[in-house]
């Protein structure tokens, strides 16, 4: 399992959010947004780092990644491979917090760009109902093959936000992502702001009442 950073012993814990860091990066990354997110005591974080491996998109250079990215573009083959086994070993992350205490419903998959559509795939196919899903400047991998036989839980609350001048992870990826969502069925809260590939205050702030919405 991979290793991570958690901002509270599980124990100490009544719910918890999964945090996915984009490519290239850490968990370290993210943990500084944590404070920033206005949220009441018991919420445990937990900020896994991805194993090192080579990236095609960027001549195969060795980095964190949670799978391998073939090329910038939306219509391009994907790792599916890949995705499907990173999708498992988030699901063996899952496992360790429901055996530690906390139940399924009380657990939330967030990630930012590539950790963002880890979080997207790997949530609508996990086999119990979670309390929701995240998704910031990302889309779903390999959306296309997903029908609704595969997904679960469709009613498992899905958000998602991108920014309007992502050059990166272009908009209309995010927007194709949300309309093949909401064909299979879910129902995905939708925000845009205007920036890039980045995370801003304001949806900081939505973050933090779309996962106390999603946790009751």
């Amino acid at each position: 399992m991979w290793d991570y950073l958690e901002t509270l012993p599980v124990d100490q814990a009544d719910a918890t959010v999964i945090l996915l860091h984009g490519l290239g990066s850490s968990g370290d990354d993210l943990i500084g947004i944590v404070p920033e997110i206005d949220l009441p005591e018991g919420i445990r974080f937990v900020l896994p780092h991805a194993t090192a491996r080579p990236v095609t998109v960027n001549g195969g250079m060795v980095m964190p990644a949670w799978f391998d990215i073939l090329a910038f573009t939306g219509d391009s083959e994907q790792d599916v491979e890949g995705i499907k086994r990173a999708s498992a070993e988030l699901g063996e992350l899952i496992q360790a917090e429901i055996a530690a205490g906390i139940p399924a419903e009380q657990i939330i998959l967030m990630g930012f760009s590539q950790g963002g559509a880890l979080a997207l795939y790997g949530g609508l196919h996990y086999p119990e109902r979670l309390a929701g899903i995240i998704g910031l400047s990302t889309y779903l991998p390999a959306r296309d093959s997903i029908n609704m036989d595969d997904i679960p839980y469709a009613e498992t609350p899905v958000a998602m936000a991108h920014g309007s001048e992502d050059d990166v992870v272009l908009p209309e990826w995010g927007e194709l992502s949300r309309e093949h969502l909401e064909l299979l069925g879910v129902n995905v809260d939708w925000q845009t702001y205007p920036m890039g590939h980045q995370i801003c205050w304001a949806e900081v702030q939505q973050v933090s009442q779309w996962i106390q919405r999603m946790l009751g």
